[in-house]
């Protein structure tokens, strides 16, 4: 309650917060374009089965660009690989690849760090799910409601996500505050600015160790590049 009335619920402000969110995101165009004038050479590698894999080193300024700020991540504290993921939870490609990454976070934890950034723009409400993920990760609830999200992604709504962030035993006191706080906003927003500074054409992109990767990549083609990026670090 503040001065004498009482703050919109989060349901109310659905369609609200989209708009604000548009009118952010063509700042952040803006913004960005300055950066783009610099071109900086990101380029992106085409792996097939048959590649042999010969990753050059990416420098630190560029590393610390890839991997952002304030992101959850899984995996090792001194991992041999490093994966950033750019994703979408409304994009059906990212839906067919997150299986994958979950599936390498588990098999190579000891050597491998996953780090998790958002590229919502794919949906309107994009941004809402990434929010709904993030505030769920307050709780150490981030990854469940990150595969309840994708796993649900064809129904999702308001009512949806509020369900779901029960299922998984949320203090829904706690979650629906930070929603209506929006206060993972500015994150995200720092997420969609480094994707265009890294010229993202879409989602899902990874970046291993720093060199960029576009689209549903084959599982295993990314364990070929992880094995061999382990046993070149083992060397």
């Amino acid at each position: 309650m503040e001065n004498g009335k009482k703050k919109k619920p989060f349901y109310k402000k659905w369609w609200v917060d989209s708009l604000f969110f548009f009118m952010m995101l063509m700042t952040g165009f803006i913004g960005t374009f300055i950066l783009l004038a610099l071109n900086t050479n990101f380029t992106t590698k085409k792996i097939n089965s048959n590649t042999i894999v010969n990753f050059p080193v990416v420098d630190s300024q560029t590393l610390k660009i890839i991997e952002g700020d304030n992101n959850f991540s899984i995996g090792s504290e001194n991992p041999k690989v490093t994966i950033v993921e750019f994703s979408d939870y409304a994009c059906l490609v990212c839906k067919d690849s997150f299986s994958k990454i979950r599936e390498i976070g588990i098999k190579y934890k000891d050597d491998v760090k996953i780090i998790f950034r958002d590229y919502p723009l794919i949906s309107e409400n994009s941004v809402i799910y990434a929010e709904a993920v993030r505030c769920a990760g307050e709780q150490n609830k981030f990854l469940e409601m990150h595969d309840k999200l994708f796993l649900n992604q064809e129904n999702l709504s308001k009512d949806l996500i509020l369900k779901l962030a029960q299922n998984i035993n949320l203090d829904m006191t706690k979650y629906i505050n930070c929603l209506q706080s929006e206060r993972h906003r500015s994150n995200i927003m720092k997420d969609i600015t480094d994707g265009q500074f890294l010229k993202l054409r879409g989602t899902p992109t990874l970046f291993i160790n720093g060199q960029k990767l576009e689209g549903d990549i084959p599982m295993e083609v990314l364990e070929k590049i992880i094995n061999s990026l382990i046993n070149k670090n083992n060397n």
